[in-house]
């Protein structure tokens, strides 16, 4: 019991539980987070299978319905091309005869077998009536009126659920057929088809077959209505819920809506949910389980501490209490603290380092600096950016440098004093950031200047140079990684300047005018240049642009840098107009820092003259490219069945290089120039084998093989089979 209460023992801390308690609302929130997410996705597909799934079946119910449509067009456009029913027509309305009896039934027989040829069951029966008499006929009688038929239908044609009767306006008949209640589609009766209206044809549909239709299509639904020309002619169930269109293919005005339940759209309670609750709550055990152990062991070494400096005080905040124990331990109160904490040891710890390179941040440079745990023993610094480079003929090795770097560390530390301290920190192998702390602002300006006239007297070399890059003078330590970033930009201007110099930051960085001259026709002067090899033009080129940004304008370090990146951009783009940037293999790489003008246009020089070289390698002069890699295609496309084609023959016809050949392969046709030979060879064999009869040997030598094995292992390598197998 006693182990398990000192085991226990942390949840007594505020601190160990505000860890702890900051751990369980992560994962709380992540938990959270990632349940919503799972639970819209399922929501999301579960909606969108079911909005696919009920336009699929409003789509088969309007093609369901269309077939009944049809059915009902085709058996009055019968009606209306029928001969016996014009003759009936003819016989009792213009004639003002009686019904012969055979016609009679030959009518009604007609009607019975259209019912019967349309192959729809629904249809129960169907009612056509002559205008100017007063008999309607079915598909199996004929039924007396109570007086002539004189009306047209009003909509044409008519859709509807409604009563024979109603639709007619003969609300007296007492016939079954008149009185049933049932679906409805109506048209006129013409005797001819350019004539007038001469009576009406419906076609009558069992009420009961849109309910089957419904049912067996849909299933679940609230109701359906058929629009025509946007008016509501049918209308099965409520127009509640979620409505679903479909379009009718035999009549573009007429739509079919249908009404589902919003419910049905409502995800319901599967196994795989209450899967998913377990795996949430399994979850999170094992998180909490992690975030007790993760707590624990974080507040492990406060606790090892605190038993340690035991804080008496249990009001207040306990991490303060905390931090005012250590300070008490580490000797704030006895002397110490001004012996242990300046930033010599932190410098050689690695603090400096993380400064320097802008690995702390700024938050936690300040907790340093306020609580004294970081502080200059001087108030005023100044960070200087020391940069070594060599300007000599000979290489010189890195070793070398290693030696400067010693010097300047040597003289740093002669110099220091007591009232100005200089401290060093190696950047990287031709870099040193030096700090320089006095008790007198003004001495840091000459101190600077005497530092960099004592290392280059020291090194004695003139080959060497070394070039300061100055910050401005600052009293707080909240400012030191701004001026490790002024160093940087002072030192910039030895792009102008030059090397072996000092560079103090100026403020007027941060507003660089952006005038500077650059040719408008850079590009095309270049690519001029390489075209004709002329590198005295391209030396002009570049003294024109050195020689007018001296002269004319004031140009800043960042000025300079976007002329020399307009510079490289050209040169790049010259390239490639002359379609040689891949061929003359020369890696142009964009110059970054610590460089000079002439050292940037010297470089382009180079630059021009190595690719001017190379191109003369390549091509002879005054030769359009193009022109000359579309002879060479044209020449390998007329002679590749020569046995007797090689690199070294094609270059001394042309007057180029193996390497131009296969690089111009390579860019123009995509392939080596290997491939491209083999490819057409067996492109040709493989007419020969489909259109002659020549044996393998002969095809193989007309295709430019002189041996048989060659032919056999390339033409099984493009076209996948042997020659013989191929010919089969």
């Amino acid at each position: 019991m006693v182990v398990k209460k000192a085991k226990l023992n942390h949840f007594k801390s505020k601190l160990f539980i505000k860890l702890f308690l900051s751990y369980l609302i992560i994962i709380t929130l992540f938990l959270v987070a990632f349940s919503s997410l799972i639970i819209y996705d399922a929501v999301t597909m579960f909606q969108s299978k079911k909005n696919q799934e009920y336009h699929l079946k409003i789509e088969a119910l309007a093609n369901s319905m269309d077939l009944q449509i049809l059915s009902a067009k085709n058996i009055i456009a019968s009606i209306n091309s029928s001969e016996t029913i014009k003759q009936m027509y003819t016989s009792v309305v213009v004639e003002k005869k009686s019904m012969d009896p055979y016609l009679f039934y030959k009518g009604l027989g007609e009607l019975s077998n259209m019912k019967k040829l349309s192959n729809s069951l629904d249809i129960f029966n169907i009612i056509v009536l002559f205008n100017r008499y007063n008999r309607a006929y079915t598909v199996s009688s004929a039924i007396l009126l109570k007086e002539e038929y004189h009306d047209v239908l009003k909509q044409v044609p008519y859709y509807g659920i409604n009563t024979a009767s109603h639709v007619l306006e003969m609300t007296d008949m007492n016939e079954i057929i008149f009185n049933k209640e049932s679906i409805v589609y109506g048209d006129n009766y013409r005797y001819s088809s350019n004539g007038a209206v001469n009576g009406t044809i419906l076609v009558m549909y069992n009420k009961k077959s849109l309910e089957n239709k419904l049912k067996k299509i849909v299933g679940n639904y609230n109701g359906m209505s058929i629009r025509y020309e946007n008016n509501e002619v049918i209308r099965y169930g409520d127009a509640k819920g979620i409505p679903f269109v479909g379009f009718s293919g035999v009549d573009n005005k007429l739509i079919y809506e249908l009404y589902i339940d919003k419910a049905d759209f409502k995800i319901g309670l599967d196994y795989s949910v209450y899967i998913g609750i377990g795996f949430v709550v399994i979850t999170s055990i094992i998180f909490i389980f992690s975030a007790y152990t993760m707590s624990k062991r974080y507040y492990s070494p406060i606790d090892n501490i605190v038993s340690i400096i035991k804080p008496t005080v249990l009001e207040g905040n306990e991490f303060d209490h905390i931090i005012q124990g250590i300070q008490t331990l580490i000797g704030e109160r006895n002397g110490y603290r001004e012996k242990m904490v300046t930033i010599s040891p932190y410098a050689k710890q690695g603090m400096l380092h993380g400064i320097l390179n802008g690995n702390m941040e700024q938050e936690r440079l300040k907790i340093l600096r306020d609580n004294n745990f970081l502080d200059l023993k001087k108030p005023y610094f100044e960070l200087i950016l020391a940069n070594i480079d060599y300007q000599g003929e000979n290489s010189v090795r890195e070793i070398y440098f290693a030696d400067i770097i010693d010097i300047i560390q040597s003289i740093c530390a002669t110099k220091s004093t007591e009232e100005t301290q200089i401290l060093c920190y190696l950047k990287d192998s031709k870099n040193l950031f030096l700090i320089v702390n006095s008790e007198e602002e003004e001495q840091l300006e000459e101190t600077v200047y005497t530092l960099h006239k004592d290392i280059i007297k020291e090194v004695d070399d003139p080959d060497f140079m070394i070039t300061f890059g100055v910050s401005k003078i600052q009293d707080n330590m909240n400012s030191l990684k701004a001026a490790c970033q002024e160093t940087i930009d002072a030192l910039d201007n030895m792009l102008t300047g030059g090397r072996n110099a000092v560079y103090f930051y100026e403020s007027s960085y941060t507003s660089d005018k952006k005038d500077y001259y650059f040719p408008k026709d850079a590009t095309r002067r270049v690519a001029k240049g390489f075209k004709d090899r002329d590198i005295d033009d391209l030396r002009k080129f570049l003294d024109e642009i050195y020689r007018q940004n001296m002269d004319k304008y004031d140009a800043t370090p960042r000025t300079i840098r976007l002329l020399v990146d307009e510079l490289h951009i050209a040169t790049l783009n010259a390239l490639k107009t002359n379609n040689v940037f891949n061929t003359t293999q020369i890696q142009i790489d964009k110059i970054e820092h610590n460089v000079t003008l002439d050292e940037i246009f010297h470089y382009y020089s180079a630059i021009y003259e190595a690719i001017c070289i190379q191109l003369e390698e390549f091509v002879t002069p005054n030769q359009d490219i193009e022109k000359l890699n579309q002879d060479i295609i044209d020449y390998l496309d007329q002679n590749f069945r020569s046995a007797d084609i090689s690199l070294a023959q094609i270059g001394a016809l042309f007057g180029v290089s193996n390497k131009y050949i296969s690089l111009m392969c390579k860019n123009c046709l995509g392939v080596t120039y290997l491939q491209y030979i083999q490819e057409k060879r067996i492109e040709y064999a493989r007419g020969l084998l489909q259109t002659s009869d020549m044996s393998l040997e002969q095809i193989a030598s007309m295709s430019g093989y002189s041996n048989m094995l060659t032919f056999r292992r390339n033409f099984k390598s493009i076209m996948g089979m042997n020659p013989s197998d191929y010919r089969k």
